[in-house]
């Protein structure tokens, strides 16, 4: 193979490398910024003259901790309701894909988006029996509007 012909080759090729550790850098960074725990701010409602209007239930506690092992407790006033493992599927600059599985077994996923390191914006989890199973991109058209956590005290 001729050095022109290498030159091409490793020109089609490279960009798909630096694609792939964009994403697992994404997916690192995510994770990263998720580990801890976050309490329910607000919750983003429709608006009644359009758009949205956000509503604040601090006051219900809720915390959900997700731990460095890839497990996470959500707890309710003080009691834990719900438990099991946590993985980031597809990260895509401040927007990812947190997949939730229950110790029943029973799989959900939700969007999530960074709007800054001490506050998320989670969309509502969706069983993922009614998703599809293969995707794992971020589509330009995903918008995350639900519930605002913000980073819990210490």
């Amino acid at each position: 193979m001729t050095k022109f012909a290498c030159t091409i080759l490793l020109c089609l090729i490279l960009p798909a490398f630096v694609d792939g550790a964009d994403a697992d850098k994404n997916t690192t960074s995510a994770a990263k910024i998720l580990k801890g725990t976050w309490e329910v701010h607000s919750i983003e409602v429709d608006a009644p003259n359009g758009g949205t209007q956000s509503e604040d239930i601090s006051e219900f506690v809720i915390r959900q901790s997700y731990l460095e092992d890839g497990t996470y407790e959500i707890e309710v006033m003080g009691s834990t309701t719900q438990q099991g493992t946590w993985k980031i599927l597809a990260a895509k600059e401040n927007l990812f894909y947190l997949h939730l599985v229950q110790e029943s077994g029973k799989a959900w996923r939700s969007m999530v988006e960074i709007v800054d390191k001490d506050t998320l914006r989670v969309s509502r989890a969706k069983p993922v029996e009614e998703l599809d199973p293969e995707l794992r991109e971020i589509a330009d058209t995903d918008v995350v509007r639900q519930l605002i956590f913000k980073r819990a005290k210490k």
